[in-house]
């Protein structure tokens, strides 16, 4: 049996095509999906659910195991249950498809399925891109009715709380609606927006051990898991960060790859752990200044490995320079045969340079690339391909008292973006023969008083090593700022 506010959300099907449920953790979001999921299929035959959840193993054990099998068992002789497909056939011809989007292939496969009803479980784990594109499939033929002849309407079911990966979508959409960041075709469907709050107070088979713990959490967990704030996540450090501007699909010669002519560059975060080594391509538009992030690597293999996918990845491609963690440069051990992550990349015929590792100067830069308004783009976008940069860059979170972010979270991807930016600042660019020349474009939004412009200057100087490799030596003009170009093969 539904709780009131599980059943305040399901009225809205029918009247509503894009429903966010939940804010808190132990709201009962899980047990509403399927419950949603399940009334639905028996009410309108041929009916066609997907419930999707972004882990395999989240999806087998907390939606089909704990939740559809516990309330709806087979034996009650409503479906039929395909364990390798993870699909319940009703007997009424309706569907429920139960999908894991833990990979870019299974996002792919999904597109172009109709789906009358998505339900998406813990929604705002998946990218908005990947939302987006679901709600491209969901639709369903004609002439879908219930027993009272009422239509199906195509409808959209999104569980979450604070703390995911698109977390400032979900908020401007649903939570403290702002119309100008909406775009036309979603302004025309904003009477279709409905949200309903469930908190762990409005579920009553929540027990008392589990809000305790949640109050023990630290601050800002406790206010967006136990409290549904949406605005602590809103303070995320890459506050410029607008997927709709941010993000392109092709280069602007309409291609993934840039023009031979375009000056092109790598950049390295070295993982461990559980965290995963990184490889991003860089490249510039000689015209404007735009800076693209066209392509990204990444695993949690040793560095062989690592070394060889973005060997791989690489192709023919050639590069003008490279930079690294300037940890990748030093060996971890004495014997005289080990070698360092970067010469390892060197003998894979990828030239490293020590990127500047000055945090704060590198934040500054990269937020200064990432900056925009209204009526102007950004100077910095990334290609649709490179999820893991997209996914991760909107949830990192401030170090309380300092300039920089949390290195506690996946941070790795946004490393690698400092690394590939700290060598340029905003108003220079590579022209067609590699060399930096100034822009018209001003530094934006931040200014800061000449000593620290000064300071900074003066430090990102460290950009310059006596790295590996044939290398040009450039000053930008009108300044003391000295960058090297690397010839990569």
């Amino acid at each position: 049996m539904p709780q009131p506010k599980q059943l305040e959300a399901y009225n809205h099907i029918g009247k509503k095509s894009k429903i966010l449920y939940g804010g808190a953790r132990g709201g009962g979001k899980t047990s509403f999906s399927v419950y949603a999921a399940v009334s639905c299929a028996l009410q309108f035959p041929r009916l066609r659910v997907a419930v999707v959840r972004k882990l395999k193993k989240e999806l087998k054990m907390q939606i089909i195991d704990n939740e559809f099998f516990k309330h709806y068992p087979p034996s009650l002789g409503l479906y039929r249950f395909n364990k390798l497909e993870n699909t319940a056939y009703f007997n009424n011809g309706s569907i429920i498809y139960f999908v894991s989007l833990q990979h870019p292939d299974d996002v792919r496969k999904e597109q172009g399925i109709e789906r009358g009803l998505y339900i998406l479980d813990e929604g705002n784990h998946l990218s908005w891109d990947t939302i987006t594109k679901l709600m491209g499939s969901n639709r369903t033929p004609e002439g879908l009715v219930n027993s009272r002849g009422e239509p199906w309407k195509d409808t959209m079911i999104i569980t979450a709380n604070p703390g995911g990966v698109c977390d400032n979508d979900i908020k401007f959409r649903w939570i403290k609606p702002d119309y100008s960041r909406w775009s036309k075709g979603e302004l025309r469907q904003k009477d279709e927006y409905a949200f309903i709050k469930s908190l762990p107070d409005n579920n009553k088979y929540l027990k008392d051990d589990y809000i305790a713990k949640l109050n023990e959490m630290p601050e800002h967990i406790r206010k967006m898991w136990l409290e549904g704030d949406w605005d602590v996540n809103s303070g995320a450090f890459f506050e410029e960060w607008f997927e709709p501007m941010h993000v392109v699909d092709t280069l602007p010669n309409g291609d993934l790859n840039p023009p031979k002519n375009w000056t092109k560059w790598i950049s390295v975060d070295m993982g461990g752990g559980t965290h995963p080594s990184v490889c991003l391509w860089f490249t510039q538009d000689p015209d404007d200044g735009t800076i693209y992030i066209y392509n990204e690597a990444d695993t949690k293999d040793v560095t062989s490995e690592f070394v060889n996918l973005v060997r791989y990845a690489a192709g023919e491609e050639k590069y003008d320079m490279g930079f690294g963690d300037p940890a990748m440069f030093v060996s971890k051990h004495d014997h005289i045969y080990d070698e360092s992550p970067a010469q390892m990349f060197t003998r894979a015929g990828l030239y490293l340079s020590p990127a500047n590792n000055a945090r704060e100067i590198g934040w500054r830069n990269l937020k200064s690339w990432l900056h925009w308004k209204a009526g102007e783009q950004p100077k910095l976008k990334v290609l649709r391909r490179c999820r893991g940069l997209i996914e991760t860059i909107p949830i990192q979170q401030y170090v309380p008292g300092k300039y920089d972010l949390d290195t506690d979270g996946q941070d790795d991807f946004v490393d690698a973006v400092r690394y590939g930016t700290v060598h340029i600042e905003i108003g220079y660019k590579y022209n067609v023969d590699g060399r930096l020349e100034q822009t018209n474009i001003l530094t934006p939004h931040e200014v800061d008083s000449p000593n620290k412009r000064e300071e900074q200057k003066r430090q990102m100087q460290e950009v310059v090593y006596n790295g590996i490799g044939g290398n040009r030596r450039y000053t930008i003009p009108g300044t003391k700022i000295a960058t090297t170009v690397y010839s990569l093969f």
